[in-house]
């Protein structure tokens, strides 16, 4: 993780060293970052990823965007070497983006916004090898039942096509709550459930 005073902490997710693609390199990263406002904080964003990190990330998920419905045409959103898709929020405020290596095949398989939530779900063929599914998500403060209907209902369709699946965002459920929350409980299981069923 790296940190940043004016954006969010870089994570970085990896994928299997087998995941190996002739479209998608053998270190194929992927890496989420809270921007809180990609226009405001474009500039630092580049800097970190460009010049402070010392490694090349294929997907950039970035959440609070503040690309909204009202603005989004005046968006100018552009890191260098990369292509950016998106989902305006309806809001004032949030939405979600994904910054892809130019050099890598993907379609964009849903693109979700309301005032519960906003998600980009993305997929990446892989040559002799199952495809990824990347989606990056913002959920709102509210509606926590109406994010978790749609995400388990989301990721058990996406479950069912075989494929890897990475999931990025900024989920406001607080997963040391697991016990005492039934929202955390919930958004921590249904993956796992839903992983240990495709298994047995």
């Amino acid at each position: 993780m790296v940190k940043n005073n004016c954006i969010g902490p870089l994570y970085q997710v990896t994928l299997p060293a087998n995941s190996r693609s002739t479209y998608l390199s053998s270190n194929e990263n992927k890496a989420s970052v809270n921007v809180v406002s990609l226009n405001r904080y474009l500039e630092n964003l580049q800097t970190q990823l460009l010049h402070e990190v010392d490694f090349h990330f294929n997907v950039i998920g970035v959440t609070e965007t503040k690309i909204t419905n009202v603005n989004s045409q005046l968006c100018t959103a552009h890191i260098p070497g990369y292509v950016f898709e998106y989902v305006p929020t309806p809001l004032a405020s949030r939405g979600v983006g994904m910054f892809i290596d130019e050099s890598l095949d993907y379609r964009v398989l849903e693109r979700t916004s309301n005032e519960a939530f906003q998600v980009l779900w993305a997929e990446f063929p892989f040559e002799n090898k199952k495809n990824v599914i990347c989606g990056i998500c913002y959920r709102q403060h509210n509606s926590p039942e109406i994010f978790q209907s749609s995400f388990d209902e989301t990721i058990e369709k996406l479950a069912s096509s075989g494929k890897h699946i990475v999931i990025m965002g900024d989920f406001n459920i607080d997963l040391l709550k697991c016990a005492s929350s039934s929202y955390s409980h919930d958004f921590f299981d249904f993956p796992s459930k839903l992983f240990s069923r495709s298994h047995n």
